[in-house]
């Protein structure tokens, strides 16, 4: 598989931290020492395969892992949160290898895509609410680039420039270059205004 321009760039633990401190303040403040890990797995019920970006981090003193997934699609893949659920599967049955517990793993999916997302972040919806406790669940962290304003884009990342013109380039990837343009004047007017100490 190769390495995308974007997957690089989300692949330094200090931008990811940033990124949670952005779009998951609670989980931002429960985590330390995020590293990153290999990406490539084996399965015994599969080949080989290859996950989008991971990391192992702490909570408290206990291990746990960061997955994000970066979507880039113009169209909704719904098999996301099979695919999710399978690749945490494929994490666990390493985990445990080394282990006496299963890790908990924090998915995020990064989204920039055209489409409006809907697909929900905890999965299945119950009805029935008195089987809540006993069903399988999915959860995960959705950031949509869609939802957030260049301007909050601009000052939330203005000591990180890098990761403002890479979140700015993603949100902006279908647009005409008129568009960027107005984004390039958001930027020069967040410059010029006077700092406040």
């Amino acid at each position: 598989m190769d390495i995308q321009p974007h997957d690089s760039f989300f692949s330094d633990p200090k931008r990811v931290k940033t990124l949670l401190g952005i779009f998951a303040k609670d989980v931002a403040k429960s985590i330390h020492s995020i590293t990153p890990v290999n990406t490539e797995k084996f399965s015994s019920k599969s080949q080989k395969f290859m996950l989008d970006l991971l990391f192992s981090c702490k909570v408290k003193d206990q291990d746990a892992y960061i997955r994000i997934v970066l979507e880039h699609k113009s169209y909704l893949d719904k098999e996301l949160p099979v695919q999710l659920s399978y690749y945490n599967s494929a994490i666990w049955e390493e985990a445990i290898k080394g282990k006496e517990y299963y890790p908990p793993i924090i998915n995020i999916v990064f989204y920039h895509g055209k489409g409006e997302w809907n697909i929900p972040t905890s999965l299945p919806i119950l009805e029935d609410q008195n089987l809540e406790k006993y069903v399988s669940k999915l959860n995960y962290i959705l950031i949509d680039l869609n939802k957030v304003s260049d301007e909050d884009i601009i000052s939330e990342t203005h000591q990180d420039l890098c990761a403002q013109w890479a979140m700015l380039a993603m949100k902006h990837i279908f647009d005409s270059i008129k568009g960027f343009i107005k984004v390039l004047e958001l930027i020069a007017d967040y410059i010029k205004k006077p700092m406040i100490i």
